[in-house]
């Protein structure tokens, strides 16, 4: 929850000093119909504190918006529903004293074939091919043309970073049905199961790599190029500062980048399990020095393998570490920070989240997270960290989503429904609309919303600029 507003029987609330607006920052919608997300703004103090109990102020440039809290709440929030008018495109303001927030809706933006994000960096790919990508650009080597429509971020824990706010195409690319996306290497699979991959590659294969920058071990390249060339994959995921492959015929393949701090790319090594693998999870960054799975590999009795190594998680180094540690009846896991949520076949509705004891160098301070579950409706078919609420999300194969924030319940997000098709990694997802929608903070431009700074509780569709 938010930290509880000082606010006495006699006293006067804070001075509003700063408005964001944090559920319904930007939709898509048909012209004088009302946005399906409810406008919410939250009124805070110059501590950072909610301001409870002051007035918020709306307007639209097309349209109208309708307040349903004459002042904020405890939480200091403020709703409003928006009627779109004829424009194509609109912008709805809430404003409390001299602060002000704004929240967008078009008649139509960009369309996606798929999606994948790094926490701070998002590409995509248009349903006709090209691959966009925004949010932080410096420090990801797999972003290609990394200066083309970038400006510098306004965060100051980012000062002299290179940001996009709003998705540019990049590159050249066939249409992705999946998108893998670490800060060192990208990869896309064609809906023939061809790979692409671009950053940093160990493709060997002259007539591909033209152009790209020879580094250890093989090329930084700033465009897809094909990769592992023969190979079928039927489904491909992050793997710590690598990536993994599943092919049709249950073998795995494992390759990328050394670690997080080294230009040393792994060469890409299949992984032989003991049984052919069904399914990989996609496995959120966790410490470095404790024992993270890259990411699992499941058996068709629910066996899980983990693929990583002791010391970064990262699939393929050394010996290639395989680790059995399931002794079946699971579907999905995911480790991040100190938690670790389970998906199990026999209970193949509902993931269950604890918080391990264990080391973790990025979880210092943090306070523990209790238990949690997480229920979309149906058979869970992703399941993805959260870091918004410090929670995760979960997407069913009717395309119902959930994301559950035990410490922080304002910032959960619940979808029922057919609304969604796929999660992209730990906050972007990509709608049935063939939108792509984020959520979580703002601070690189990673809703891809054409602004930086706030952040989105619910999931804001992605626009171009």
């Amino acid at each position: 929850m938010w930290p509880a507003a000082r606010l006495s029987p006699t006293s006067v609330p804070a001075l509003p000093a700063s408005v964001t607006m944090v559920r319904g920052l930007s939709q898509v919608g048909a012209p004088v119909s009302l946005l399906a997300d409810t406008l919410v703004a939250l009124v805070r103090d110059a501590s950072g504190l909610p301001v409870p109990g002051v007035a918020v102020t709306w307007s639209a440039t097309d349209g109208s918006v309708a307040q349903l809290d004459a002042i904020t709440s405890s939480d200091g929030l403020a709703r409003a529903t928006w009627q779109r008018g004829v424009a194509p495109a609109g912008v709805a303001t809430a404003q409390s004293g001299s602060a002000t927030a704004s929240a967008y809706a078009a008649s139509d933006v960009q369309r996606f074939s798929s999606v994948g994000d790094n926490n701070r960096t998002v590409c995509a790919t248009g349903v006709s091919g090209g691959l966009y990508c925004w949010g932080e650009m410096t420090n990801a080597s797999s972003v290609p043309s990394v200066s083309e429509g970038a400006t510098l971020c306004i965060s100051g824990l980012y000062s002299g970073v290179q940001c996009r706010n709003a998705p540019v195409r990049v590159a050249d690319s066939p249409p992705f049905v999946q998108i893998a996306l670490t800060f060192k290497v990208g990869c896309g699979l064609t809906d023939q199961g061809a790979l692409w991959c671009w950053g940093y590659t160990a493709s060997s294969e002259p007539s591909v790599t033209s152009g790209c920058s020879t580094v250890l071990g093989g090329y930084l390249c700033r465009r897809p190029i094909p990769a592992l060339g023969g190979v079928v994959f039927a489904e491909i995921v992050q793997a710590g500062a690598g990536i993994c492959g599943r092919t049709g015929a249950g073998a795995v393949w494992c390759w990328g980048h050394e670690s997080n701090r080294e230009d040393r790319i792994l060469a890409p090594a299949r992984i032989d399990l003991p049984q052919p693998a069904v399914s990989l999870a996609w496995n959120a960054w966790t410490s470095f020095g404790s024992y993270p799975p890259a990411t699992s590999a499941f058996d068709a009795a629910g066996v899980a393998y983990s693929i990583g190594t002791q010391f970064n998680g990262l699939p393929g180094t050394g010996a290639r570490d395989l680790r059995h540690f399931s002794a079946g009846g699971h579907s999905q896991i995911i480790e991040y920070g100190r938690t670790e949520c389970r998906v199990t076949t026999t209970s193949p509705t509902v993931a269950a989240c604890t918080n391990e004891q264990r080391s973790c160098n990025k979880c210092s301070g943090s306070p523990p997270i209790p238990p949690f579950t997480l229920a979309p409706g149906g058979v869970i078919s992703a399941l993805r960290a959260d870091y918004l609420g410090s929670g995760a999300c979960a997407i069913d194969a009717a395309g119902a989503l959930h994301c559950v924030a035990p410490s922080q319940p304002t910032k959960e997000f619940r979808s029922p429904g057919q609304s969604f098709l796929a999660l992209g990694g730990a906050r972007c997802a990509l709608h049935r609309d063939r939108t792509v929608r984020c959520r979580g903070t703002n601070r690189l431009g990673e809703l891809g919303v054409g602004v930086q700074g706030g952040e989105s509780y619910s999931f804001s569709v992605v626009r171009l600029p």
